[in-house]
């Protein structure tokens, strides 16, 4: 069996970003750009095309925050699955006698 190496500043990244959505304060801001996203993805409201590609670029980080909690639970599992020790046994070899 091999021995994964713990990764500290990954692990202080996950904490991190727990923390960050553990905060009711960030929570509150999540919600308000969530409550925006209607009149944000509005073409009727978009006069120009600068207009347009503004709108995009805020919509793009209402939805990387969005994401954030998902992309931290599959980093978060990822990590921990490479921590557990892997068995270098060939399947092969557990079936021959």
């Amino acid at each position: 069996m091999t021995e994964a190496t713990r990764d500290e500043a990954l692990e202080q990244y996950i904490d991190s970003m727990k923390e960050l959505w553990a905060f009711e304060p960030f929570k509150l801001l999540l919600q308000t750009y969530e409550d925006r996203i209607p009149n944000i993805n509005s073409v009727e409201q978009t006069r120009s095309g600068d207009e347009l590609f503004f709108r995009a670029g805020q919509m793009d980080i209402i939805r990387t925050l969005q994401n954030l909690w998902d992309n931290t639970e599959i980093i978060e599992n990822d990590y921990l699955q490479s921590l557990e020790p892997q068995d270098s046994t060939d399947v092969s070899d557990l079936y021959s006698s």
